[in-house]
């Protein structure tokens, strides 16, 4: 595998390569361009992994900046999975953000990954959510 190159809040990125991430995870079959940049131009913070100038990964945070960050997606290509794609993003955040106390939801196959960066499971903590209305 060539080198993993991480770029931080670079807007410079494919929108179709961004989508294929996004559903080669099977989340979700189709998304509209305007709604993938609108979550990018909302986030705090964005990285992206690319191999041959191609994007295959991303974490995407919201701040405050000093007390408070949740990371609010973090997903790689299945097909580049399991191969320090993720871990390598988790390196930049955390330097991005080492100031800040981290959430994250994570699906129960992740716990452990997340763990792994300091980000640990709360007994006491829950997480909420809804559908847009």
């Amino acid at each position: 595998m060539n080198k993993i190159v991480i770029s931080e809040n670079n807007f410079d990125f494919n929108i179709k390569n961004i989508e294929e991430i996004l559903t080669s995870n099977k989340w979700g079959d189709s998304y509209r361009e305007n709604s993938i940049t609108k979550t990018f131009k909302g986030s705090s913070y964005f990285a992206i992994a690319t191999i041959d100038k191609k994007e295959i990964g991303y974490i995407r945070a919201i701040s405050d900046n000093f007390y408070v960050t949740f990371i609010c997606e973090m997903i790689v290509h299945k097909d580049f999975q399991k191969k320090g794609v993720a871990r390598e993003l988790m390196k930049v955040f955390n330097e991005a953000y080492s100031n800040s106390c981290v959430y994250a939801m994570s699906f129960e196959n992740s716990i452990d990954f997340f763990g792994k960066f300091g980000i640990k499971r709360r007994e006491n903590l829950f997480s909420f959510s809804r559908n847009s209305l």
